[in-house]
């Protein structure tokens, strides 16, 4: 049985693979035969998670770019100041997990306006801003972003690959970075 977050990223990466290959202006011969070289399947229908995101990365080589729904509306995010601008070094480390979460494709939106109604769902004093957690609000929020990414890194891992993300020395999960490593660079 799939994950339900699986099933609804794969219906997401089918859309956008499509909105890609209408971007591209890919005829159908050519997107078979893309589609045929990159996973073995002609068929986004056949594919798993694994194999969709292959053919999303292949479309993002080829000069697609996805954009976020706010940004095709034109609805103004705010955007994340630079790094090391916080106060709270705990703050900064967030926003780079956040910004790691959009280029991965776990999130949607990376912008620090969804990053704020992220933090407010998770603080129970609901905090309007990731700005204004105090160190113990941001390390909890830091270590359940982390554990949410890297489930779905892990995830991923193993429907590419076949392969559990364990670390034969200890028996366990790797930890977060070797996760996003392993993710990144196929290790």
């Amino acid at each position: 049985m799939t994950h339900p977050n699986a099933e609804a990223r794969k219906a997401q990466l089918k859309k956008l693979i499509n909105v890609g290959r209408n971007v591209l202006a890919l005829d159908e011969d050519v997107y078979r035969a893309m589609l045929q070289s990159a996973v073995g399947k002609q068929s986004l229908r056949e594919m798993h998670l694994g194999e969709l995101e292959q053919v999303m990365e292949l479309l993002k080589t080829k000069g697609f770019k996805p954009l976020s729904k706010t940004m095709r509306t034109g609805v103004k995010r705010r955007l994340s100041k630079p790094s090391g601008s916080s106060k709270n070094p705990v703050v900064d480390k967030i926003v780079a997990v956040w910004i790691n979460m959009g280029k991965h494709l776990v999130i949607n939106d990376s912008s620090e306006t969804a990053l704020d109604a992220y933090v407010r769902r998770m603080t129970t004093d609901r905090i309007a801003s990731v700005r204004w957690l105090s160190y113990d609000q941001a390390d909890r929020v830091l270590e359940s972003l982390k554990s949410w990414h890297r489930r779905v890194l892990v995830e991923r891992i193993k429907a590419r690959s076949g392969r559990d993300c364990i670390n034969p020395d200890t028996g366990r999960l790797y930890g977060y970075d070797a996760v996003i490593e392993s993710y990144e660079f196929g290790m």
